[in-house]
C-alpha cells in the first residue's frame, strides 16, 4: 500500500464518514497501486506475477 493510501486508510475523518456510512470493507485490490480489475483469485495471482517480473 503507497504511503497516501496507508494515510488515507487512516484518516480520522474518513474512518468517521466509514463509521456513520456503516462500511465495513471496499471491494478495490490494489498490487503496488494498480488496480485490480478482474475480481477472483486467478486475476490476483496474475497480476502479483506481473509485478514479481516488473521488478527484476
Amino acid at each position: 500500500m503507497g504511503s497516501a493510501q496507508r494515510q488515507w486508510h487512516s484518516d480520522p475523518q474518513v474512518l468517521k464518514a466509514w463509521e456513520a456510512a456503516a462500511v465495513r470493507q471496499t471491494t478495490t485490490f490494489f498490487v503496488n497501486g494498480k488496480p485490480l480489475l478482474s475480481f477472483g483469485a486467478q486475476p490476483l495471482i496474475d497480476l502479483v506475477k506481473a509485478e514479481i517480473e516488473q521488478s527484476k
